[in-house]
């Protein structure tokens, strides 16, 4: 086992050690990391999770989405999905209806309650995501934009992750 070093995600001097690969995976899991950590505190004013916005966002209050296609969506195993709709049909949020197209399978659809946090929540992540990240110059961003939707599709194929 090889240990040249012990790598300390904030230390940007140590980004550059090892392979370009490798450098640009510790700096996209660092800003990952702080991502996650911006989301955790504009969430917690709605006491919510970055997984419950998530679903938050990718639900709607009438037709809903089945939990399977919730679980292929955000790479969760099926039964972290099941416990994460108990909690947020516990406070109101989601809610449970039969699927109209296969009466074994259900969907998850928004409450008036969860459509409502959602938009709060939304106005409030939009407007704290643009302070912490609008500080560069849009054709810079632009051109981020680009190489991240090639590398997200790059890593999709190579995966075999499907789009959905």
């Amino acid at each position: 086992m090889c240990n040249k070093m012990l790598f300390d995600p904030f230390l940007s001097d140590e980004i550059e050690l090892g392979t370009p690969a490798t450098s640009l995976y510790r700096l996209i899991h660092d800003v990952y990391v702080l991502l996650d950590n911006a989301d955790r505190r504009v969430l917690a004013q709605f006491d919510l999770t970055p997984s419950q916005y998530r679903v938050l966002t990718l639900l709607h209050p009438f037709d809903g989405r089945r939990l399977t296609d919730l679980s292929d969506r955000m790479l969760f195993a099926r039964s972290t999905i099941t416990r994460l709709i108990d909690q947020m049909e516990a406070v109101g949020l989601v809610h449970r209806v039969t699927d109209p197209e296969d009466r074994r399978a259900q969907r998850v659809a928004l409450t008036s309650a969860g459509a409502d946090l959602r938009e709060r929540a939304y106005a409030a992540h939009e407007q704290y995501i643009a302070e912490c990240l609008a500080h560069r110059p849009a054709p810079e961003q632009e051109q981020l934009i680009q190489l991240l939707k090639h590398m997200r599709t790059s890593l999709r194929v190579h995966l075999g992750i499907q789009d959905t």
